[in-house]
């Protein structure tokens, strides 16, 4: 049986529709660009990477430089729509020279509506990150944690930190001729420890008992994380070898990610000093509560005086 030329271009046509109506993208929600107005101002994109200072985790994209090299993945929907509608849809955006360029040429500012921007970066985001959306009730990012790892060797070198920027209600009038800045930033807390007796103890392992490493983040009206699933343990392992020449405070081990939340439990110790001329690993506890909030760095110094732990926190509002 033959089958006429025009039926095949129908069925193709019919079956193109129906990829592109239930199609969706990263984040979770079913976009179909419409067929709006669009103006002849070019969207120009400028990512801001100054927040990305060296100490992270991860020296993945602590300078411009290597922003540039790494690239982002941008988002843009259109404001108050209702179904989520995406006018950029999860595009890898890459520096070609001097300008930041989309993978399939140039995009257009719509004539008149108004856009939410969201980008990430890496693109392909680390495995302690799922479920990725941009919220249709409260136009807004969201993604969970799963498992961000709690040991020091969890986070080693490799772990890669994932970082996000949004911005709502830019249009035409006022970014088209100074660009979008995206300016991306750290959804997690970072913890630091500092040894302030470095000349009489060795720290050998730091434990923050019973925090969250699973949770949710939105950003609504701000950035906030929901935690969920159950404590556990964070383990740092520092095992000084010797003591410090001087009894200035040194900073031991690395920085470390944590899922910003209020903390009450116990921090465990395990530290060796001089007993009777022998050194012998003691283990020593205190409580110290704090609120980790997302972006902000929190060092703990630890001092052991006649045989108490001693900590002091201080919070610090310096990007990181």
């Amino acid at each position: 049986m033959k089958i006429r030329k025009e039926k095949w271009t129908l069925w193709i046509m019919l079956a193109v529709i129906l990829l592109a109506a239930c199609s969706g993208d990263d984040t979770g929600e079913t976009t179909v660009v419409p067929d709006i107005p669009v103006s002849d101002e070019e969207i120009r994109l400028e990512a801001n990477a100054w927040q990305m200072m060296a100490g992270t985790r991860t020296t993945y994209y602590d300078t411009q430089g290597d922003l540039r090299s790494n690239g982002f993945k941008c988002y843009a929907y259109i404001k108050d729509s209702s179904p989520l509608v995406a006018y950029i849809n999860g595009l890898d955006i890459t520096w070609s020279g001097s300008a930041w360029m989309f993978p399939d040429g140039k995009h257009y500012w719509p004539a008149s509506e108004h856009l939410h921007f969201f980008a990430y970066l890496p693109s392909s985001v680390p495995s302690y990150i799922q479920n990725i959306t941009f919220t249709t009730a409260n136009q807004c990012p969201q993604f969970d944690c799963q498992n961000l790892p709690v040991t020091s060797d969890g986070q080693g070198s490799s772990l890669k930190e994932f970082v996000y920027a949004f911005l709502r209600d830019q249009n035409k009038t006022d970014n088209g001729a100074s660009g979008v800045n995206l300016a991306f930033h750290h959804p997690f807390a970072r913890i630091k420890f500092v040894n302030g007796r470095p000349d009489n103890i060795k720290i050998q392992t730091i434990t923050f008992k019973n925090i969250k490493n699973n949770g949710t983040f939105n950003y609504d009206t701000n950035p906030k994380w929901t935690t969920s699933g159950s404590a556990t343990n964070f383990v740092a392992n520092i095992n000084q070898s010797s003591y410090a020449g001087s009894s200035t405070p040194i900073a031991i081990g690395d920085p470390y990610m944590v899922v910003p939340q209020t903390f009450t439990g116990d921090i465990e110790v395990v530290a060796k000093w001089t007993d009777w001329g022998e050194d012998i690993n003691h283990t020593v506890t205190a409580t110290v509560p704090t609120t980790w909030q997302p972006g902000y760095t929190y060092t703990y110094t630890f001092n052991i005086i006649n045989g108490d732990l001693v900590v002091n926190s201080e919070k610090y509002t310096e990007q990181w």
